[in-house]
């Protein structure tokens, strides 16, 4: 399924700029996707959802996606990889633990693709110096449900269901959509939240590689 070009179609890297966009592609998409699962994976879809957007972390100046020609990073997800080969100088360091902070620590990488929430809880803005506020991708997933399952409920209870998810599914949206923020100010030294503010007097967000600053809006 991680190769299937059905399912990837939903979240084609470098596509969707906003979470807006992105909800909007998902929702034009979702037909689409839904005939796919039922058809090949025999599975009923309840609702899609998405995750912090996915940037480039680096080690040198921001110039655009231009300026990353020739650096080497790891990529997530089959279509993000192919944006972002331009960003891999060799293709060859694609594997979970070149994501780590110690493979960007150490020069191993000079690029990685990751979330915003997720680059600042691992730690990324102590070892790289610069963010692409630019979105790779949304990491859009999904809840399913057996057909075999499905077909076993009655209508009242599948109507209960849809209409369960469907206002756990808005609230997730919103959710994700301000913890993207919080993760992006608090790699960035924006936050003014509490939990940055402990952060940054325990001296885990104010200093970077080699002891310089890597908080940059």
């Amino acid at each position: 399924m991680a190769e299937d070009a059905t399912v990837e179609g939903i979240d084609i890297a470098g596509v969707a700029k906003t979470f807006d966009m992105a909800r909007k592609t998902v929702d034009a998409y979702a037909p689409v996707l839904g005939a796919a699962f039922e058809k090949k994976y025999g599975a009923h879809v309840l609702n899609y959802y998405t995750w912090p957007s996915q940037m480039f972390y680096c080690n040198s100046a921001d110039q655009g996606p231009r300026g990353y020609q020739g650096q080497e990073g790891p990529c997530a997800g089959h279509l993000a990889g192919r944006s972002g080969r331009g960003a891999r100088r060799h293709g060859r360091d694609n594997s979970r633990s070149a994501m780590s902070c110690p493979a960007l620590q150490r020069g191993t990488v000079d690029c990685g693709i990751t979330g915003t929430m997720p680059a600042f809880k691992a730690g990324w803005h102590e070892v790289t110096s610069h963010v692409l506020k630019l979105p790779v991708g949304f990491s859009v997933s999904f809840t399913v449900v057996s057909l075999a399952t499905w077909g076993k409920l009655d209508d009242k209870t599948k109507a209960f269901m849809e209409s369960a998810v469907k206002g756990q599914t808005d609230q997730w949206w919103k959710t994700i959509i301000d913890e993207d923020t919080m993760g992006l100010n608090c790699t960035t030294g924006l936050a003014n939240a509490r939990s940055a503010s402990r952060a940054s007097s325990s001296g885990r967000a104010g200093r970077g590689r080699r002891g310089r600053s890597s908080r940059r809006p």
